[in-house]
C-alpha cells in the first residue's frame, strides 16, 4: 500500500471516528461550550467560539481539505489558506479555549503542512495530516460534538 493509500485509509477512519463521536450525542443536552460568537462577527485578534458540534463538523473538513491538497501533490499559499487555514479560524477559538495544548498541537500540523505544500512535499504533508488527524480525534473524545 502505497503512502497516499495509507493516509486516506487511516484519514477515513479519522472522519468516521469523527461522525461516530459526533452522532453519539445527545440533542437534549446542552454544551459546555457557549455558542457566543461566529468567526465572522469576532472582534479583530480575538477567535470566535462555537459550538461542539461546529468544532467537530470544522475538523473533519479541515481534514478532508488537507487529504485532498496531499493527493494533489502540493498546496500554494493561496490554496492552503482558502482550503484549510479559513475553516481552522471558524472553530480555533473553541479548541483553543477548551484543550490549549492540543490547539498548539493542532497549528503545528497546520504550520508544517502549510510548509510541506509549498515544498511540494508529499511524505511531509501526510506526516502533519496525521498528526492533525489524530489530534483531531483525541480533542473530540474530550469534547464530542
Amino acid at each position: 500500500m502505497n503512502r497516499y493509500n495509507t493516509l486516506a485509509a487511516g484519514s477515513v477512519a479519522v472522519l468516521l471516528g469523527l461522525g461516530t463521536l459526533s452522532a453519539c450525542g445527545s440533542d437534549s443536552k446542552k454544551s459546555d461550550t457557549p455558542a457566543t460568537t461566529s468567526a465572522e462577527s469576532a472582534p479583530e485578534g480575538s477567535y470566535a467560539i462555537v459550538d461542539d458540534a461546529t468544532v467537530t463538523k470544522g475538523l473533519a473538513d479541515t481534514i478532508a481539505a488537507m487529504i485532498k491538497l496531499t493527493a494533489a501533490g502540493a498546496a500554494t499559499e493561496a490554496e492552503y489558506e482558502s482550503q484549510v487555514h479559513e475553516l481552522w479560524e471558524s472553530y480555533e477559538g473553541t479548541v483553543k479555549q477548551n484543550e490549549p495544548n492540543d490547539y498548539l498541537a493542532l497549528e503545528e500540523a497546520l504550520a508544517a503542512f502549510e510548509t510541506a505544500g509549498e515544498n511540494k512535499d508529499v511524505a511531509a504533508m501526510t506526516k502533519a495530516t496525521t498528526k492533525f488527524s489524530t489530534t483531531a480525534a483525541g480533542y473530540l473524545t474530550k469534547h464530542p460534538g
